[in-house]
């Protein structure tokens, strides 16, 4: 109604307007006036339509969206942890039971042998004569002396004394050397008494050639000069001649074609320095295998003595000796990887041999 009112008011002074106007023309009184005018805005006021209240609104409750459910990712599916099989417990061994010792045999006690009793002849009836007959004079009897019944002793022949492996080492070491290029280590010995080295070629740095001058040093620290002569990169061997103007003890060749499995050997060399120190390191083992191996570098098959006698960097070039304190290879190499072990590689001495012969003689 309120917002009715402005608007009837304003239709009610229209009205008011042209009624006074119209009183002022015509000859109608104001009281003509008065009812025209409340007449008219009847009139106005009926033809007004009622305006309806617009119906207040009613708030519907929409429905809960509906929250999307997590995807669930399939976790994988746990593999069982196997536990490894009980291994089954092996029979215990019985113990071997020695037979006993059977007793020695002992020669029965020779008889002494009596002397066999000459017969005595039958005397003559004693007869009175002016002559008696003489007696026969008895046999003296020779006894047997006690050297003669004895049997003569079998003399047993002289065992040599037999050399222990310490004294082969103590024998060995001093012509043991030992090779230092910066970081590269190697080990060689001299094998004849001119005061030759055999080592590895693969010691020497490419940039060392024949003729080529390295330092060279024994067990007891002392040190001097040697030069390179002779060089086999396919066959891994190098000649050195030292300087020195002392002679140095050198090692005897054995035969590594005889040598059988299971044999002892030993090496020497100087392993390891940053970590060992520079003193000679002596490993022993057995003989393991003969081998053939390709060598990928110069595509050739090569002869390798097998032994699981410990060998490490620094050991390249020094001897593998046997028990007897022979050469029989030249430690060059060992087998690594995981799971490894025990695998060290020596040049057969033999196939050295055509190398080095010209030295020899």
């Amino acid at each position: 109604m309120r917002k009715r009112l402005p608007g009837v008011l304003a239709v009610v002074a229209g009205l008011a307007a042209m009624l006074a106007v119209a009183a002022c023309s015509s000859a109608l009184s104001e009281e003509e006036v008065g009812r025209l005018v409340e007449a008219k805005v009847a009139t106005v006021i009926a033809g007004i339509p009622t305006v309806t209240p617009a119906a207040t609104p009613t708030l519907v409750s929409l429905p809960p969206v509906p929250t999307p459910a997590p995807t669930v990712t399939p976790q994988p599916t746990a593999t069982p942890f196997a536990l490894p099989p009980i291994p089954t417990p092996q029979p215990t061994a019985t113990p071997f039971a020695l037979p006993p010792t059977p007793m020695p045999f002992v020669f029965p006690a020779t008889a002494t042998p009596q002397p066999t009793a000459t017969p005595q002849p039958t005397p003559t009836p004693f007869v009175i004569t002016a002559t008696p007959t003489p007696q026969p004079t008895p046999t003296p009897q020779t006894l047997a002396t006690a050297t003669q019944l004895q049997p003569t002793p079998t003399l047993a022949p002289a065992v040599m004394p037999t050399a222990t492996l310490a004294n082969v080492i103590a024998q060995a070491k001093g012509s043991v050397v030992r090779f230092h290029f910066s970081v590269d280590l190697g080990s060689g010995f001299v094998f004849n008494e001119s005061g030759m080295i055999l080592t590895n070629d693969h010691i020497f740095p490419s940039s060392l050639f024949v003729g080529s001058l390295v330092d060279v040093f024994l067990n007891d620290g002392s040190q001097f000069l040697g030069t390179i002569i002779k060089r086999d990169s396919r066959l891994d061997v190098a000649v050195v001649r030292s300087q020195r103007a002392e002679s140095l003890p050198a090692l005897v060749f054995g035969d590594s074609d005889t040598i059988e499995l299971g044999n002892e050997v030993v090496a020497l060399g100087y392993p390891l320095g940053s970590i060992l120190g520079t003193e000679i390191t002596v490993t022993r083992g057995i003989l393991s295998g003969k081998r053939i191996i390709r060598n990928e570098s110069i595509q050739e098959d090569q002869n390798f003595l097998q032994s699981d006698a410990p060998v490490n960097p620094g050991n390249s070039g020094g001897p593998l000796m046997n028990s007897s304190g022979e050469v029989v290879g030249i430690v060059t190499a060992k087998v690594i990887g995981i799971g490894i072990e025990g695998v060290g590689l020596a040049i057969p001495i033999n196939d050295v041999l055509p190398f080095v012969q010209e030295f020899l003689n």
